[in-house]
């Protein structure tokens, strides 16, 4: 599945699952959003069996874009970190640091699962709160 149209067909699934619009709503919103014809989104609805399983298995795929967000939102974190200290937070400044730790752990999570993006309810022997 392309990029695009993972885009899109996840957008759509949102649209169906957490705000239940008529579909005719659900086109037009599509349309407006991926700049897109009626046709494409009335053919993803049609085919909704078929690329709805998927969804998540291109996630895996993209592991290495995961890696390169979750290393992204550590820069930033260190940054924020760094303003900390300078503000003399030094409380605030523990925080961020904890989830640089839980951001680190993460990403060793990633890279021993080979980028492989299995839920957490599938590996028991990692706890749930040194994800986030």
């Amino acid at each position: 599945m392309k990029a695009e149209d993972h885009e899109r067909r996840r957008r759509i699934w949102e649209l169906l699952v957490y705000e239940d619009p008529a579909l005719t709503d659900v086109i037009k919103t599509i349309t407006e959003e991926f700049e897109t014809s009626k046709q494409t989104v009335e053919a993803d609805l049609d085919s909704i069996d078929e690329w709805l399983p998927k969804l998540d298995l291109f996630r895996q795929v993209q592991g290495v874009a995961l890696l390169a967000e979750l290393r992204q939102n550590r820069q930033r974190l260190y940054e924020m970190a760094g303003e900390a200290r300078d503000d003399d937070e030094l409380v605030e400044e523990r925080k961020i640091r904890a989830e640089i730790n839980r951001s680190l752990n993460m990403e060793r999570y990633l890279s021993d699962s080979s980028l492989n993006t299995t839920p957490v309810a599938n590996k028991p022997e990692m706890l749930e709160d040194q994800l986030f």
